[in-house]
């Protein structure tokens, strides 16, 4: 993958992730501009060293035939861990609104 191609793809998720955020911001929810751009960014990464991983195994496997079954590739592993590293962002934004509301 090219180093345009990588710049094109975290620019569009930066810009994408800023109107997000922004809408967000105004609105005065809680995760605004920063937030939505840094697990944006952070998350278009994973998945840029997932997809090269993805593709650097599948040439080694296509160079060395007789070791081809030692590879494996499951490039949804790492983008779980981002669901995941969501899920708790999430979980403690709610866990502190609702210590908040309780006082």
């Amino acid at each position: 993958m090219s180093i345009e191609v990588v710049a094109m793809r975290l620019i569009l998720v930066t810009v994408l992730s800023a109107v997000i955020g922004f809408e967000r911001e105004v609105n005065n929810a809680n995760a605004g501009l920063k937030t939505h751009m840094i697990v944006g960014v952070g998350a278009t990464i994973v998945a840029l060293i997932s997809e090269q991983i993805e593709f650097e195994t599948i040439e080694r496997v296509i160079s060395m035939q007789e070791i081809s079954s030692a590879f494996r590739v499951d490039p949804s592993r790492l983008i779980a861990q981002v669901v995941s590293g969501i899920g708790f962002l999430g979980q403690v934004q709610l866990s502190s609104r609702s210590a908040t509301f309780q006082v």
